[in-house]
């Protein structure tokens, strides 16, 4: 049998100078020709389209904003109680004994990506799946997974691809239940809330949306508690590590939480430039770092990139009312339920930003919803209203590509429209995000320094004493005073890498978020005795005399702290007069002194 699609390459002869010369003459294949490439062709497709967005060339780390597993990851009982990601990070752990760490950190950024095309496609691969390549293809090139990726929110990016993965079994559970079903359902959501715990809301409110418009359509009351209470349980099962360290008072979450105040909301607010607040977050725009212009905008040098969203969405519409229309559709509950969840994800995504209608609705869940305030961003709600622009999208083409004068006059060019149509929304995915992503690596100095503190010796009497004012003992105290700072190496501003990449050693480095109009959310206790020295308002910036001095040497002490390190990145001088004032009064000594750091010994 002739294939229906046959490939749309021609091989001719023409004559050129008296000479017969070959030439290639190639149009755009349609859509179902890529069946014709094998079962598992989507992964290859998916896999070619992640090699355009991430760099592979030349070793080094991915030193972003907020960027996971830049450094060595712990694996202890902190980790345990606070990590949501525990049990990948055991994986991690396992990779680092064979490969480089930032051989991992890469594959990490490759999956995730790669992820998402694949989970795109499977939300659709049973219902349309000569469409199903531009639902992949949409989940991989957006603004909100572009913003999440440059930023180094790497976590958040892989909650939202396993969370496609969940979407599709729990369509197909509810269709068809089986235990199979169920048991994927399960371990894809649990990983999504592994990855990013907000997305505890997100599970919550998609297995209430979905079992109840199934519930309005079998009536079966039985079937729909027990759904809700099983994936529910084993959900929260999967992540007990850290929902139970949170409630035994060692986990960090909850204590973060309970320090969330008006300013954090206001301070990461959904943005309203360049256009407005509404059209933004339709847009899945309206990330607070794009704001701060930390990486180059989607719109950047794209002056047509509200007429293409325009033009998306109005497809996305043709999906929606293709799916409403049809009499023969049986998922109709998965219909429903992603319209809903779209409805409600873009209204919470709005926030409580200046001039949103809807900013009561958010402020009443921060104020009465358990944990909700930890979800202090609220553009997160965005990943949930693009899963129902993958999901209706391929629909809408799909209802387009019948009309009869695209079938019948022009089909190549209206898939050649539809599959261009996400990349030139969101240029910037490729090529290393717009050649934003580049590798570099630590200095040799802090390589150097972490191998001689494996060997050095360490004074264990605030373990012996235990009656620090914080209850914990370190063994590093790093200057400056930073949680992000930039870096040379990094050629960017970056969460400090410091208390990871010495993490052979107990490490004390700075916590203070310094964003708008806040300079600390945190309350742990020796932050708070470094920051009565080197903080505004405290004691550094307006003296330093013998007896000062004498007193924060004898602060560290209490800590367990006998060793000072000085980055010499960022604001590192005003750092290294303080201490240059100690040294003089002889409470430190220099140990060690380079073009990158300064080790004091305190005394």
């Amino acid at each position: 049998m002739k294939p229906s699609n046959p490939p749309k390459k021609l091989v001719h002869k023409r004559q050129f100078n008296g000479k017969s010369k070959f030439s290639i003459s190639w149009r755009i294949p349609s859509i179902s020709s890529l069946l014709e490439l094998g079962k598992y062709a989507h992964l290859w497709i998916f896999w070619l389209l992640t090699l355009l967005v991430f760099p592979f060339f030349g070793s080094g780390y991915f030193f972003l904003m907020d960027a996971p597993f830049v450094t060595p990851i712990g694996i202890g009982w902190e980790a345990f109680a606070n990590a949501g990601f525990y049990y990948f990070s055991l994986l991690f752990a396992g990779l680092d004994t064979v490969f480089p760490l930032w051989l991992v950190q890469r594959a990490l950024f490759f999956v995730a990506v790669f992820l998402l095309g694949v989970g795109g496609y499977g939300l659709l691969r049973e219902r349309t799946i000569a469409w199903a390549y531009l639902a992949g293809l949409l989940a991989m090139f957006n603004p909100y997974v572009y913003a999440r990726t440059i930023d180094g929110q790497i976590g958040i990016v892989l909650s939202l691809a396993l969370s496609l993965f969940f979407y599709a079994s729990l369509i197909r559970y509810l269709r068809s239940p089986n235990r199979g079903y169920l048991v994927r359902l399960v371990l894809f959501w649990a990983g999504s809330v592994m990855w990013m715990q907000h997305a505890v809301f997100f599970v919550g409110a998609s297995l209430l949306a979905f079992v109840g418009f199934r519930f309005l359509e079998n009536r079966d009351g039985r079937f729909a508690l027990k759904t809700l209470a099983v994936s529910g349980f084993f959900i929260l099962l999967l992540n007990a590590n850290w929902i139970v360290g949170n409630f035994a008072g060692v986990g960090k979450t909850g204590e973060i939480v309970g320090r969330i105040s008006q300013s954090d909301y206001q301070a990461f607010a959904t943005d309203a430039w360049p256009t407005n607040l509404y059209f933004n977050t339709l847009s899945l725009h309206g990330f607070w770092g794009e704001w701060q212009k930390r990486y180059v905008p989607t719109y950047f040098d794209n002056d047509f990139w509200q007429v293409l969203f325009v033009i998306f969405f109005i497809v996305v519409l043709f999906g929606v009312f293709s799916r409403f229309r049809n009499t023969e559709n049986t998922e109709k509950f998965a219909d429903r339920s992603l319209l809903l969840l779209a409805v409600l994800a873009y209204v919470l995504s709005l926030g409580i930003s200046k001039g949103n209608a809807f900013a009561p609705i958010t402020q009443f869940l921060y104020d009465h919803l358990p944990f909700y305030a930890g979800l202090r961003e609220p553009q997160k709600w965005s990943g949930i209203l693009l899963v129902a622009y993958a999901y209706f999208w391929g629909y809408g083409v799909r209802a387009i590509s019948r009309f009869a004068f695209i079938r019948n006059g022009f089909p190549n060019a209206m898939t050649a429209m539809m599959l261009a149509l996400p990349i030139m929304m969101t240029p910037t995915m490729l090529f290393g995000l717009n050649w934003q992503l580049f590798a570099s690596d630590y200095p040799e100095e802090w390589y150097g320094l972490r191998e001689r503190l494996r060997t050095a010796s360490f004074d264990t009497s605030c373990e012996v004493r235990a009656a620090s004012e914080s209850g914990r003992c370190f063994d590093l105290l790093v200057f400056p005073w930073h949680q992000y700072m930039g870096f040379d190496f990094a050629r960017r501003i970056i969460a400090n890498p410091a208390s990871g990449f010495f993490g052979n050693v107990r490490t004390l480095d700075g916590d203070n978020m310094e964003f708008g109009k806040i300079y600390t959310s945190s309350s742990r206790p020796e932050s708070r005795i470094v920051e009565s020295y080197v903080g505004p308002g405290g004691s550094f910036p307006k003296g330093l005399d013998e007896a000062e001095a004498a007193r924060f040497v004898a602060d560290l002490k209490r800590l367990g702290i006998r060793r000072v390190l000085l980055l010499k990145e960022s604001d590192f001088k005003k750092y290294g007069d303080w201490l240059a004032e100690i040294e003089k009064y002889g409470n430190v000594s220099i140990a060690e002194d380079n073009a990158k750091l300064t080790l004091y010994l305190v005394r």
